[in-house]
């Protein structure tokens, strides 16, 4: 299940609004937004925390960008992702008959955003590329765009607007070149992980200055990354 809604072409490419109403009662997997010439597809996050935008090309690039978007929105990797959302806000519902107060229901409310990296860890390693992937050629075709969530001061991502549960960047790593150069580079030599979103791995990791990073595909269909530090006790296996 897909919600699709026209907007305004000033509009498009703002934060979802009357898309996510719509999503909180259907809870489709993803929404799409296009005012015709730009489309932008977010991947509903439930309600609890903000929605993840995973695509986001003009009318011109479809033809090029086709099989990074049907990967996403083909029927059966979008009902996957939906009975996968559904699950998780499954287990995550309070019992019926018992009700909530204010400070509960607070509780409740940050318990749900760090839910994800309680209770499903994700396993990090690097894993070779599929076969007859040249590296080098998906390297550079990618590029570092940040994101407010992990922010605490303004960037060239947009205005901060931090996650309750996301690891904050560091205010010094502010060149959106040399991060891009980090994430290419990163790409290059195989630092990535076992799934794939179209042409570009989900996640590429690195390490400098004795902190590892994630870098995490947050546009499939030009690719496009965000990245944020690990805990210390975070570990990537087999890091180059």
């Amino acid at each position: 299940m897909l919600v699709i809604l026209g907007r305004h072409r000033a509009r498009t490419g703002r934060e979802p609004g009357q898309a996510r109403s719509y999503a909180f009662w259907l809870k489709p997997a993803y929404y799409v937004i296009t005012d015709g010439d730009h489309l932008a597809v977010w991947n509903y996050q439930g309600g609890a925390v903000l929605d993840l935008r995973v695509c986001e090309i003009r009318r011109g690039q479809l033809r090029a960008q086709f099989s990074s978007l049907n990967a996403i929105l083909n029927p059966e990797a979008a009902l996957a992702k939906r009975q996968q959302m559904i699950g998780r806000l499954a287990g995550s519902q309070p019992a019926r008959g018992r009700g909530l107060t204010r400070s509960s229901r607070e509780g409740r409310h940050n318990e749900l955003v760090r839910a994800t990296k309680r209770k499903h860890p994700l396993r990090r390693r690097i894993v070779a590329p599929p076969p007859g992937v040249d590296l080098a050629a998906v390297a550079e075709r990618t590029s570092y765009v940040g994101s407010t969530e992990h922010k605490k001061f303004p960037s060239f991502a947009g205005p901060f607007n931090p996650r309750a549960d996301a690891s904050k960047c560091d205010p010094k790593l502010a060149d959106r070149e040399e991060l891009t150069r980090w994430l290419r580079e990163a790409i290059s030599i195989g630092n990535t992980g076992e799934l794939w979103e179209g042409d570009f791995p989900r996640y590429v990791w690195c390490q400098h200055g004795g902190v590892i990073y994630e870098g995490r595909l947050s546009n499939p269909g030009l690719g496009e990354y965000k990245g944020y530090p690990l805990e210390a006790d975070e570990h990537v296996e087999g890091l180059k």
